[in-house]
């Protein structure tokens, strides 16, 4: 590696989103060299800061293999975002010598409009069989631990979402027990034609890190999370600039990240003040004292 390849790898590690705002001010062309003279893990990161038109035209002068390496580093929604701006070739081409999954977790995203909650979710989510036993479940949490962080999804055979439950559940309920006996219903759920406004601003994200997205017959197609929605919020912002709608989405999302501590705040409050409203009445109810 000589003195100017070390530099643009320090730049890249060090300072991102510094390096993606020099590499999207550059000719397409130079900024290929420059990804595909990076790992791809380090190139992917940089292309998710930089502004998606140029990250685009940067990965329309890869080779589709060198491209794929890339693109398999995203996140499934950064990969559907980076692919739906590519010239129609490229996208062929890249999807084509991917990684199975990370192909076929980006085709069905692809197939969602744009800008609905279909386009921006994660394909995989972490769903099991209703009739799978919670032993089974663990096995299956044990051997991929990080897929099943948060929460299980239970669905029917055919895919329909059913329930949810946490990991945490399977532990403490008998092991022959089947998922759909200790499952929670209803789950609040995110339509996949759904835009992303709605998505963004789903109460749901008062109570849940997750949620999860379905069809129009209530089939599970994927997840989308907290981190992805602040993602998808920074975007629109900085896409929309200054104009009122983005000022808007700013408050929308400042009262979406506030709105657990406020719930709970409440909550404390009222607890507090029922409590003190009981001990007052039992004090005056409560015979007096005689000396």
């Amino acid at each position: 590696m000589n003195v100017r390849e070390r530099v643009v790898v320090a730049l890249a590690e060090r300072h991102p989103d510094d390096a993606a705002h020099v590499l999207e001010q550059s000719p397409s062309g130079e900024v290929a060299v420059v990804l595909d003279g990076l790992e791809p893990e380090l190139a992917a990161r940089l292309l998710s800061r930089m502004d998606a038109h140029a990250a685009a035209a940067a990965i329309d002068e890869l080779d589709a293999g060198d491209a794929a390496e890339i693109v398999a580093a995203l996140a499934p929604a950064e990969a559907t975002a980076l692919l739906r701006r590519v010239e129609r070739e490229t996208q062929v081409a890249v999807l084509a010598v991917c990684p199975p999954g990370v192909a076929a977790a980006v085709r069905t995203s692809l197939a969602h409009g744009a800008g609905t909650a279909g386009a921006v979710m994660d394909p995989h989510a972490p769903s099991m069989p209703r009739d799978l036993t919670c032993a089974d479940a663990l096995t299956v949490i044990r051997e991929r631990p990080h897929r099943y962080r948060h929460y299980v999804y239970v669905v029917e055979r055919g895919g329909a979402l059913l329930g949810a439950l946490r990991p945490l559940d399977l532990i403490g309920a008998a092991p022959e027990a089947r998922l759909d006996e200790i499952m929670r219903t209803p789950v609040v759920r995110v339509r996949a034609t759904d835009p992303e406004a709605s998505v963004v601003a789903h109460p749901g994200w008062a109570s849940f890190s997750s949620l999860p997205v379905v069809d129009g017959d209530e089939r599970l197609v994927g997840v989308i999370r907290d981190d992805d929605v602040r993602a998808l919020a920074a975007r629109t912002r900085a896409g929309a600039g200054s104009s009122p709608a983005s000022l808007a989405m700013s408050i929308a999302e400042l009262l979406w990240l506030g709105l657990v501590g406020m719930t709970e705040g409440l909550a404390a409050v009222v607890g507090r003040e029922a409590r003190d409203a009981r001990e007052a009445r039992e004090a005056r109810e409560a015979p007096e004292r005689t000396p």
